[in-house]
Protein backbone atom coordinates (compact mmCIF):
# COMPACT_ATOMS: atom_id res chain seq x y z
CA UNK A 1 0.00 0.00 0.00
CA UNK A 2 1.32 3.44 -0.92
CA UNK A 3 2.16 5.91 1.83
CA UNK A 4 -0.10 8.87 2.39
CA UNK A 5 1.02 12.42 1.61
CA UNK A 6 1.40 13.15 5.32
CA UNK A 7 3.55 10.05 5.83
CA UNK A 8 5.79 10.93 2.87
CA UNK A 9 6.18 14.48 4.17
CA UNK A 10 7.09 13.15 7.63
CA UNK A 11 9.71 10.80 6.16
CA UNK A 12 11.12 13.54 3.98
CA UNK A 13 11.48 15.96 6.90
CA UNK A 14 13.23 13.31 8.98
CA UNK A 15 15.48 12.38 6.07
CA UNK A 16 16.54 16.01 5.55
CA UNK A 17 17.36 16.27 9.26
CA UNK A 18 19.58 13.19 8.98
CA UNK A 19 17.24 10.64 10.57
CA UNK A 20 17.09 7.69 8.18
CA UNK A 21 15.06 5.40 10.44
CA UNK A 22 11.96 5.81 8.27
CA UNK A 23 13.79 5.72 4.91
CA UNK A 24 13.22 2.98 2.37
CA UNK A 25 16.54 1.05 2.33
CA UNK A 26 16.27 0.50 -1.42
CA UNK A 27 16.10 4.26 -2.02
CA UNK A 28 18.40 5.69 0.69
CA UNK A 29 21.80 4.44 1.71
CA UNK A 30 21.74 6.45 4.95
CA UNK A 31 25.01 8.26 4.27
CA UNK A 32 24.12 11.14 6.59
CA UNK A 33 24.93 9.98 10.11
CA UNK A 34 22.24 10.36 12.74
CA UNK A 35 23.60 12.03 15.87
CA UNK A 36 22.18 11.59 19.32
CA UNK A 37 22.82 15.22 20.26
CA UNK A 38 20.81 17.91 18.61
CA UNK A 39 23.01 20.25 16.63
CA UNK A 40 22.07 23.83 15.88
CA UNK A 41 20.74 24.04 12.38
CA UNK A 42 20.54 26.94 9.97
CA UNK A 43 17.36 28.96 10.27
CA UNK A 44 14.53 27.55 8.22
CA UNK A 45 14.21 28.84 4.70
CA UNK A 46 10.85 30.51 4.12
CA UNK A 47 8.33 28.92 1.77
CA UNK A 48 8.45 31.02 -1.36
CA UNK A 49 7.30 30.87 -4.95
CA UNK A 50 9.66 31.25 -7.90
CA UNK A 51 10.30 35.03 -7.90
CA UNK A 52 10.47 35.22 -4.13
CA UNK A 53 12.90 32.29 -4.04
CA UNK A 54 15.03 33.92 -6.74
CA UNK A 55 15.21 37.18 -4.76
CA UNK A 56 16.08 35.21 -1.60
CA UNK A 57 18.95 33.45 -3.33
CA UNK A 58 20.19 36.58 -5.16
CA UNK A 59 20.35 38.55 -1.92
CA UNK A 60 22.01 35.74 0.06
CA UNK A 61 19.11 35.08 2.41
CA UNK A 62 20.63 31.91 3.89
CA UNK A 63 23.64 33.90 5.12
CA UNK A 64 21.66 36.64 6.83
CA UNK A 65 20.64 36.83 10.46
CA UNK A 66 18.49 39.07 12.59
CA UNK A 67 16.54 42.00 11.23
CA UNK A 68 18.14 41.85 7.76
CA UNK A 69 16.89 38.29 7.34
CA UNK A 70 13.38 39.24 8.44
CA UNK A 71 13.26 42.25 6.10
CA UNK A 72 14.46 40.15 3.15
CA UNK A 73 11.96 37.40 3.98
CA UNK A 74 9.11 39.93 3.96
CA UNK A 75 10.36 41.43 0.70
CA UNK A 76 10.36 37.96 -0.89
CA UNK A 77 6.83 37.30 0.35
CA UNK A 78 5.73 40.65 -1.05
CA UNK A 79 7.20 39.78 -4.45
CA UNK A 80 5.23 36.53 -4.45
CA UNK A 81 2.07 38.32 -3.30
CA UNK A 82 2.45 40.87 -6.09
CA UNK A 83 2.71 38.03 -8.61
CA UNK A 84 -0.58 36.59 -7.34
CA UNK A 85 -2.26 40.01 -7.45
CA UNK A 86 -0.93 40.52 -10.98
CA UNK A 87 -2.41 37.18 -12.02
CA UNK A 88 -5.79 38.31 -10.71
CA UNK A 89 -5.58 41.65 -12.48
CA UNK A 90 -4.55 40.04 -15.77
CA UNK A 91 -7.31 37.45 -15.61
CA UNK A 92 -5.00 34.46 -15.17
CA UNK A 93 -6.48 33.91 -11.72
CA UNK A 94 -9.93 34.57 -10.29
CA UNK A 95 -11.80 37.57 -11.61
CA UNK A 96 -11.53 40.96 -9.92
CA UNK A 97 -14.67 42.27 -11.57
CA UNK A 98 -18.02 40.51 -11.33
CA UNK A 99 -21.70 41.12 -11.98
CA UNK A 100 -24.19 40.35 -9.25
CA UNK A 101 -27.95 40.36 -9.58
CA UNK A 102 -29.89 41.70 -6.62
CA UNK A 103 -33.25 40.43 -5.38
CA UNK A 104 -34.98 43.25 -7.23
CA UNK A 105 -33.43 42.17 -10.56
CA UNK A 106 -30.95 45.03 -10.59
CA UNK A 107 -27.46 44.13 -11.82
CA UNK A 108 -24.51 45.54 -9.90
CA UNK A 109 -20.89 45.67 -10.98
CA UNK A 110 -18.67 44.57 -8.10
CA UNK A 111 -14.99 45.48 -8.28
CA UNK A 112 -12.50 43.93 -5.89
CA UNK A 113 -9.97 46.16 -4.27
CA UNK A 114 -7.20 44.12 -5.86
CA UNK A 115 -5.77 47.06 -7.76
CA UNK A 116 -5.49 49.26 -4.68
CA UNK A 117 -4.08 46.34 -2.68
CA UNK A 118 -1.51 45.75 -5.40
CA UNK A 119 -0.45 49.40 -5.21
CA UNK A 120 -0.14 49.20 -1.43
CA UNK A 121 1.97 46.05 -1.70
CA UNK A 122 4.21 47.76 -4.26
CA UNK A 123 4.78 50.65 -1.85
CA UNK A 124 5.56 48.23 0.96
CA UNK A 125 8.06 46.42 -1.28
CA UNK A 126 9.66 49.75 -2.18
CA UNK A 127 10.10 50.55 1.51
CA UNK A 128 11.56 47.13 2.29
CA UNK A 129 13.95 47.42 -0.66
CA UNK A 130 15.13 50.77 0.71
CA UNK A 131 15.72 49.14 4.10
CA UNK A 132 17.71 46.36 2.47
CA UNK A 133 19.83 48.90 0.59
CA UNK A 134 20.39 50.91 3.78
CA UNK A 135 21.46 47.73 5.55
CA UNK A 136 24.21 47.19 3.02
CA UNK A 137 22.44 45.28 0.28
CA UNK A 138 21.33 42.50 2.61
CA UNK A 139 24.82 41.28 3.30
CA UNK A 140 26.13 41.51 -0.26
CA UNK A 141 29.17 43.56 -1.10
CA UNK A 142 28.41 47.05 -2.38
CA UNK A 143 30.13 46.38 -5.71
CA UNK A 144 28.17 44.64 -8.40
CA UNK A 145 24.81 45.46 -6.85
CA UNK A 146 21.47 44.18 -7.93
CA UNK A 147 18.55 45.37 -9.98
CA UNK A 148 17.63 48.07 -7.48
CA UNK A 149 21.14 49.53 -7.62
CA UNK A 150 21.03 49.44 -11.41
CA UNK A 151 17.74 51.34 -11.47
CA UNK A 152 19.11 53.92 -9.01
CA UNK A 153 22.23 54.40 -11.16
CA UNK A 154 20.13 54.91 -14.31
CA UNK A 155 17.96 57.46 -12.54
CA UNK A 156 21.02 59.31 -11.27
CA UNK A 157 22.47 59.40 -14.80
CA UNK A 158 19.20 60.74 -16.24
CA UNK A 159 19.05 63.48 -13.62
CA UNK A 160 22.68 64.41 -14.34
CA UNK A 161 21.95 64.61 -18.09
CA UNK A 162 18.88 66.77 -17.51
CA UNK A 163 20.69 69.22 -15.27
CA UNK A 164 23.94 69.49 -17.20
Amino acid sequence: MAASDAERARRSRRHRKGDHSMCDPTRCDGTTPVTSQSQPSAPDRPRLRSRGRRLWEDEGGDTLTGANRVVLEEACRLVDRLDRLDAILNGRDRSWLSLEMGDDGEVQVVVDKVLSESRQQQLALKQLAAELRAAGGAGKPATGGGILDEIAARRKARLADASG
